[in-house]
């Protein structure tokens, strides 16, 4: 919170105070013309919040910020993002699967979020792939992979490469024990020709 060099700030969210645990203090410029006000770790609930602060100087109110925030949920849905995906079946490339997930409110979902999926043969996890090789071990049983969610509510599926072009049809388990299912297509890549030729001739004994 900005304010003047001898005010002082307090913080609500939906109507509690912050607790002073997480004030970090009052940084003023080098002129002593203005002054910064911050907190850390200031814990809101998921969904709509009212971050209310006060200016005070001198025992008065001289300015009342209000301000809300949204912070986002768990996910409840998903949506193909077409224009973000690599979805070409050429054997080398790894196909990318981008979805956009959005909380029950209808906001894209919280950053650092991790969500487990699986993909139907003949398609593969590139992840699965990859964590076979790093552990021979992991064969023993099935291991689901996971997918982050980043800014916007952007998450990413990478499949192995294949040369098998076709619908892809991705499980995403979600809030309340239900499931979503995303399909996407796969189209084949531009691969190399091989030209077989046939002569024929006779040939003497030298």
């Amino acid at each position: 919170i900005k304010h003047g060099p001898k005010q002082h700030a307090t913080l609500t969210v939906n109507g509690q105070p912050v607790s002073e645990r997480n004030f970090l203090g009052v940084t003023r410029n080098a002129k002593r013309t203005v002054a910064v006000s911050e907190w850390l770790g200031v814990t809101m609930q998921e969904g709509d919040n009212t971050l209310v602060a006060e200016i005070i100087q001198d025992g008065k109110l001289v300015q009342r910020l209000e301000r809300h925030v949204h912070y986002s949920g768990v996910p409840v849905r998903a949506a193909l993002v077409p224009d973000k995906s690599v979805l070409i079946a050429d054997g080398k490339t790894r196909p990318l699967v981008a979805i956009r997930l959005f909380d029950r409110w209808g906001y894209p979902a919280r950053r650092g979020m991790i969500g487990r999926y699986t993909v139907a043969a003949p398609y593969e996890p590139y992840q699965s792939q990859e964590d076979l090789q790093k552990n021979q071990l992991l064969a023993i049983g099935p291991r689901e992979p996971v997918y982050t969610v980043r800014e916007d509510g952007l998450a990413y599926i990478e499949l192995a490469p294949t040369t098998t072009s076709g619908q892809v049809a991705i499980q995403l388990p979600l809030q309340s024990d239900t499931q979503q299912k995303l399909s996407v297509w796969l189209k084949p890549g531009n691969r190399d020709w091989v030209l077989v030729g046939i002569a024929n001739g006779t040939t003497a004994f030298n």
